[in-house]
């Protein structure tokens, strides 16, 4: 007999994070009453979209990887700390792009899980623990291990505002300006 959505929720990710399976995608229902947005008291959404990054897809990660340089430093990942520098700590910056989410509550940038876990390392230190992806701009709330809706329900009224700032930034069109130069030289 199966167990609860969270109880299925937790032996999936164990698999996945484990490696013992492949994700392998598959149809995905972002929630739309998630209490960590939707609850003023105690909402995990605390930025403004002002603070969001101006070049979401090449903002890099700020997280530290640990001296092996494979797993990632989770005892430098306070966000409430300033970030020591790489001098400091003699840990390298993790710096990478592309697979990067935010976290909405304080605003560090973190990678994914497929790459160092430095976001879900944050989660795990601060419980913070709504960020929203610089990649694909989906929102997952690790609390309640779901995405978010950023369309519709309270969780939407929510999160809309930021969700189009990304996309404002991530889309916005480029306006290239040519100047030609007078050479001098004349057709006639």
């Amino acid at each position: 007999e199966l167990g609860n959505s969270r109880e299925i929720t937790d032996y999936y990710n164990l698999i996945l994070n484990e490696g013992w399976a492949a994700d392998t995608g598959g149809p995905v229902t972002p929630i739309d009453n998630c209490p960590h947005v939707v609850e003023e008291s105690s909402s995990h959404v605390k930025i403004s979209p002002d603070q969001l990054p101006l070049h979401p897809a090449s903002t890099a990660c700020s997280g530290r990887l640990a001296e092996d340089s494979k797993l990632p430093a989770a005892a430098n990942d306070d966000s409430k700390k300033p970030l020591a520098t790489t001098e400091s700590t003699g840990l390298p910056p993790c710096g990478a792009v592309g697979e990067n989410w935010q976290c909405l509550e304080c605003g560090v940038i973190r990678c994914s899980r497929y790459v160092h876990s430095h976001a879900l390392q944050h989660y795990d230190m601060t419980l913070h623990c709504v960020h929203v992806s610089l990649a694909d701009l989906s929102v997952w709330c690790h609390a309640c291990q779901a995405y978010l809706s950023t369309t519709t329900g309270a969780t939407g009224q929510y999160l809309r505002p930021l969700v189009q700032r990304l996309e404002q930034l991530k889309f916005a069109p480029v306006t290239i300006t040519l100047q030609l130069q007078d050479n001098g030289t004349s057709n006639n």
